[in-house]
């Protein structure tokens, strides 16, 4: 479970909602210099890189 708020912004507030959307399908990550976040068919949705 995962809490967060509302973004007052729409463009903001639709951003919020993709990013919500596609951390629910993460399955598992993998730290290779940056965080991938991966779906059940090891297909990267989502990259960190530390700055």
């Amino acid at each position: 479970m995962m809490g967060a708020t509302c973004m007052a912004c729409v463009q903001g507030r639709l951003r919020e909602q993709a990013f919500l959307s596609t951390l629910a399908k993460v399955s598992s990550f993998a730290v290779q210099g940056q965080l991938v976040l991966t779906d059940a068919d090891a297909q990267a949705l989502l990259r960190f890189e530390a700055v």
